[in-house]
């Protein structure tokens, strides 16, 4: 006779009802039986039998003791009154919840486009945390974009760029401890104000009352960019259409990127789907950005994603990142793609342009 099989998991906290569910392939599911021993002594401590056709049972909250150690068996009931033999037992831990926050506070006005996000972790039984996700949020709630999964450290942190002004978002942090419990913080919403530069601020006067001049310096370089079309066709003036096959704009000399640490945006729309849009390179690397779609919930269907991948000299295997997944771009559409390195590591985002935004 077949036997269930309960869905692992790690560790849960005893003070919260706690879902546990299995699979199983035989005749159909009238009700199962759920036992948990306590995993030193052996005695059976909680018994559930519930009757329903869903694959799943509960451990009530305020049963277990959290510290503790435990494991769980099922059984599965038919409509004869009958059961199925025991699942393998799964041993599971007790704690109670960490806690996840960040140091923005509830309404916070921060007036700069750039912020410093500390990531705060306790546990009151040690439990470590292992990875966590930093996730932000329109005013809307709908998710803009979130980091890579990073492992926890004394201090997490995390640079948000491009935050613009006059804006309203939300934060939250996502993580995972070494024990397999899933944790997220409060959800917390905060305000961007700040004065927004114009070009003016590019230039620099610095007055010099011993000769009665001003000395005048520029931010700004001006950089000639080079096409592989002849003739170049050009959008509305001040864009080059490089949707001809091969199409291309080189910016090879005129400034230099630094090596270990950059931060580069661009604005651009009409992608080719899964050919590079982006490509920096020098003698020894190179890192390009393609325009990607799959499907990550069937429900959703095709999604689009930006796929970067980095060569370097030393090894031919390619280091690859991707964003997060956003609704395929319409035609004319408008993307800032943003490209940051710090030391040997990338980080690539996006963020649609609003529709009369050039």
């Amino acid at each position: 006779m077949p036997i269930p099989q309960i869905v692992s998991f790690q560790a849960l906290d005893a003070i919260k009802d706690f879902e546990v569910k299995f699979s199983w392939q035989g005749d159909q599911v009238y009700g199962s039986v759920l036992e948990v021993y306590n995993n030193a002594s052996n005695e059976l401590v909680y018994t559930n039998e519930v009757t329903t056709f869903l694959l799943k049972n509960s451990i009530s909250a305020n049963i277990l003791a959290n510290g503790e150690t435990y494991y769980c068996k099922l059984k599965v009931k038919f409509k004869d009154n009958t059961y199925s033999g025991y699942s393998s037992p799964v041993v599971f831990e007790t704690h109670k919840t960490p806690i996840l926050s960040v140091n923005i506070n509830q309404n916070q006005l921060i007036q700069n486009a750039n912020y410093d996000v500390n990531v705060n972790y306790t546990s009151e039984d040690n439990e470590l945390l292992n990875t966590w996700v930093l996730k932000l949020f329109n005013n809307s709630g709908v998710l803009i974009s979130n980091t890579d999964i990073i492992y926890a450290t004394q201090t997490m942190n995390y640079t948000l760029t491009g935050l613009e002004s006059g804006t309203e978002y939300k934060i939250q942090i996502v993580g995972h401890t070494v024990n397999g419990f899933d944790i997220e913080s409060d959800v917390v919403t905060f305000q961007v104000q700040y004065t927004q530069p114009s070009t003016f601020f590019t230039v620099e006067l610095e007055n010099q009352p011993e000769t009665g001049q001003i000395r005048i310096r520029s931010n700004l370089i001006s950089i000639e960019g080079k096409c592989n079309i002849d003739p170049v066709i050009y959008i509305d003036g001040e864009k080059v259409n490089l949707t001809e096959v091969d199409s291309k704009v080189y910016f090879d000399s005129g400034f230099i990127i630094p090596k270990d640490s950059y931060e580069i945006v661009f604005l651009a729309s009409n992608f080719t789907m899964y050919e590079p849009i982006i490509v920096l390179k020098d003698e020894k690397n190179s890192v390009s950005i393609k325009y990607m779609q799959a499907i990550f919930d069937n429900e959703v269907g095709y999604q689009a994603y930006f796929l970067l991948e980095a060569y370097s000299g030393i090894k031919n295997i390619p280091y690859r990142i991707v964003t997060s997944p956003f609704k395929l771009l319409q035609d004319k559409q408008k993307c800032y793609i943003i490209i940051k390195r710090i030391k040997n590591l990338y980080q690539i985002d996006y963020q649609i342009a609003d529709p009369w935004e050039e």
